[in-house]
């Protein structure tokens, strides 16, 4: 039997999530690849998941907003798509979830070489930008980006100076 082109394979996953086999996490990273579908939160401290929910704009919060408005999205990257503009100006979206929640971010070139360090799938990342509505899909336009644990300590640091 041929194998579909949009399954993952074993090694793609052992690759992409770094994750030994026979755990848990592993066994729910790979039931969610087979059903296309982003394993987010598997791996979250319960300081990193609420340092999210505290802070993030939901989808319908984001839909709500005027265009170029502040927003904050937050989660897990579940993929990374590198491309160029008809310019030649490198860009990405990066699409990111957080429990039943998805967002898509646009990484222009500036900020798609400043952050692409931390723009891997499977990392917990937190966004920062204007809100945008092209075409009828609502994204954010990232200004900034940090992962989770930068924010975290962060906002400790914030709180013992007060």
């Amino acid at each position: 039997m041929a194998r579909r082109t949009d399954q993952v394979s074993l090694e793609e996953l052992f690759s992409r999530y770094a994750v030994e086999p026979n755990c848990i996490e592993w066994v729910l990273r790979l039931q969610a690849a087979r059903l296309n579908m982003p394993a987010t939160s598997i791996h979250m401290d319960p300081a990193q998941h609420m340092i999210l929910e505290r802070n993030i704009h939901t989808p319908e919060e984001l839909a709500e907003m005027p265009k170029k408005n502040r927003a904050i999205v937050g989660g897990e990257i579940s993929k990374v798509i590198r491309k160029k503009t008809k310019k030649g100006k490198e860009f990405a979206n990066v699409f990111i979830v957080f429990e039943y929640y998805e967002w898509t971010v646009k990484f222009w070139e500036p900020e798609l070489l400043r952050f692409q360090t931390i723009l891997s799938e499977g990392r917990v990342i937190m966004v920062e930008g204007a809100k945008d509505d092209w075409n009828g899909n609502v994204s954010v336009v990232a200004s900034y980006a940090a992962p989770i644990e930068e924010v975290i300590e962060m906002q400790e640091t914030e709180e013992e100076a007060a």
